[in-house]
C-alpha cells in the first residue's frame, strides 16, 4: 500500500512539474532547439507544414527537378536519361511522412520526431533497359543507386557500380588486325567506344546499338573497316551471324564473303554469343593498326571458316569516241576488273553450316577511242539503240568530246591490217552510235 501511494506521488509530482512555469520554460526551450533540424522529405523542409502545403512543395521541386537530364558514368561509358520515366508518388510518401511523425494522444510530452526520407518512386523497368545497354554496369546495384538520387531529387552524374570484367580474358578466342585505310577516318573513336564491351551468353550484340552516339564519329570507310574486322572475330567463335550487309565490293583489307557494311540508316551487324560463357570484346588501335580480340573465361573449340568461289564473272569492255584523240589513239578510261559469286561457310563442332552467299559485280574496262576512224570504218551490224548505257551510269555511250583522265595507247601498240586501220577482235563490231560493240 505504501509502495503504491509513492508511486502516486511521484507522478503527481512529475505533472505539476510539467505545467508549472519552470516546467513550461524547459519544454519551450526544448521546442525551440528542436526547430534547428526540422523533417524533410527529399531535402525538402517539411516541418510543420499541412499536408497540403508539402504536397504544393514536392510538386514544385519535382517539376524544377525534372528540367535536366540525368547521366550515368562508369567504365567509360555513359547513359543520359529524361527524368521523365521516373514516376514520385507524392501520396504514398505523405502518408509514409505522417506514419512516423505522428505521436499517440498519451505521450503529449514526447518531442515530435525529426525525420529525413526520400520521396517513394514507382518500379521502372524502362529504367531497368537503360542501365542493362552497358553490360559492364552491374544492373541491380546501379539500380539502387539511380532510384535514391532520384528519390532526393539530387542533380548531376550518378556512379554506376561497374563489374570486374578482367576475369573475362582469361582466353583469346578470336583475334583480327588489319591496316587501318587512310580513308577511314574515326577508327580510333569506335574503337574506343566498342572496347570492353561485355555480351552475355544468348545475348545479342549490335554493332549500331553499341556505338550509340559515337556513330557519328567516324565517316563510312571506318565503319566499314572495323565491322568487317569484328565480324570476320565473330565467324570465329561460337555465335549466331543474325545480321550482316555486304560492301558489294572487296575492300583490300578483307577476303570475299569476310566483309561487312554498316548504314547509319540502319544496315546494322548482329550477333548472338552462343557460347555458356561471357564474350568480352577488346578493340585497340597500335601502330596504324586496328586489333580486334575476343575473350572469355574457359577455352572453347575452334572454329573454322572457308570461302569458295562459286562462279567467276568476266568484266565487259565497253569502247566510247571522243574528236579530241587524233585518228587511232586509245585511252583506257577504267581498268575492268572480274567479278565473282562467294559462299561462306563455317564449321562448328565438327558440323559445317553456310554462312552467307555474296555477289561482286565485275567492273567493266572502258576505252576511248578516236571518233576520227570511223571514216574509214563501216559497221557490220546494226543496233536500233543509238543511246546505249552498257556501264549503267545513266549517260550515252557515245560521247563527241571528253577530257578523260586514263592510260594512252598509241595505234602502232595496236595490231592493224594493211591499210593501218585496227584489227578488230573476233564477234566486234561497230553499231549506229559508232560504239565498238565486244563480246
Amino acid at each position: 500500500m505504501k509502495k503504491n501511494i509513492m508511486v502516486l506521488a511521484l507522478l503527481v509530482s512529475v505533472l505539476i512539474y510539467v505545467i508549472s512555469p519552470l516546467g513550461s520554460v524547459k519544454f519551450k526551450t526544448a521546442h525551440a532547439e528542436e526547430k534547428a533540424s526540422i523533417s524533410t522529405i527529399a531535402g525538402i523542409e517539411v516541418g510543420n507544414l499541412t499536408e497540403n502545403e508539402i504536397r504544393g512543395k514536392l510538386t514544385d521541386a519535382i517539376n524544377q527537378w525534372m528540367n535536366e537530364p540525368l547521366l550515368i558514368s562508369g567504365g567509360e561509358s555513359e547513359v543520359v536519361l529524361n527524368p521523365a520515366i521516373f514516376h514520385h508518388d507524392i501520396d504514398s510518401t505523405i502518408d509514409l511522412y505522417n506514419s512516423i511523425v505522428k505521436k499517440d494522444w498519451y505521450a503529449f510530452w514526447e518531442k515530435e520526431s525529426v525525420v529525413h526520407i526520400p520521396l517513394e518512386i514507382l518500379p521502372s523497368e524502362e529504367l531497368k533497359t537503360e542501365i542493362s545497354k552497358v553490360n559492364i554496369w552491374n544492373l541491380e546495384e546501379t539500380y539502387t543507386q539511380v532510384m535514391n538520387t532520384a528519390g532526393y531529387l539530387k542533380a548531376g552524374k550518378i556512379e554506376a557500380v561497374v563489374e570486374d570484367t578482367t576475369a573475362l580474358e582469361a582466353n583469346r578466342i578470336a583475334l583480327a588486325i588489319e591496316e587501318i585505310p587512310e580513308t577511314a577516318f574515326g577508327t580510333y573513336d569506335i574503337a574506343h567506344a566498342l572496347n570492353d564491351q561485355v555480351i552475355a551468353p544468348d545475348e545479342t550484340f549490335s554493332f549500331i546499338q553499341a556505338l550509340g552516339e559515337n556513330i557519328d564519329a567516324a565517316n563510312s570507310e571506318a565503319l566499314n573497316f572495323t565491322a568487317s574486322l569484328v565480324y570476320q572475330s565473330a565467324l570465329n567463335i561460337n555465335s549466331e551471324i543474325l545480321e550482316r550487309h555486304s560492301q558489294q565490293k572487296v575492300p583490300d583489307y578483307s577476303e570475299p564473303g569476310i566483309e561487312a557494311a554498316i548504314n547509319r540508316n540502319g544496315e546494322d551487324l548482329q550477333f548472338i554469343n552462343r557460347l555458356v560463357t561471357p564474350i568480352k570484346l577488346k578493340l585497340s588501335v597500335e601502330a596504324q593498326q586496328l586489333k580486334v580480340e575476343v575473350y572469355t573465361t574457359q577455352q572453347e573449340a575452334s572454329v573454322t571458316t572457308r570461302v569458295v568461289r562459286d562462279e567467276e564473272i568476266k568484266p565487259r569492255t565497253i569502247t566510247r569516241y571522243s574528236n579530241e584523240l587524233s585518228t587511232g589513239q586509245v585511252k583506257e578510261v577504267q581498268k575492268g576488273e572480274q567479278g565473282m559469286r562467294v559462299s561462306v561457310y563455317r564449321v562448328l563442332d565438327g558440323v559445317e553450316e553456310l554462312v552467307s552467299r555474296d555477289y561482286y559485280p565485275p567492273v567493266n574496262r572502258i576505252l576511248l577511242n578516236s571518233s576520227n576512224q570511223l571514216q574509214t570504218q563501216q559497221p557490220t551490224e546494226t543496233d536500233p539503240d543509238l543511246q546505249m548505257d552498257l556501264d549503267g551510269d545513266g549517260l550515252a555511250d557515245v560521247e563527241s568530246s571528253d577530257d578523260v583522265e586514263g592510260e594512252t595507247i598509241n595505234e602502232n601498240e595496236l595490231e592493224v591490217d594493211e591499210n593501218g586501220n585496227p584489227i578488230l577482235p573476233p564477234g566486234s563490231y561497230y553499231d549506229k552510235g559508232g560504239n565498238l560493240i565486244t563480246p
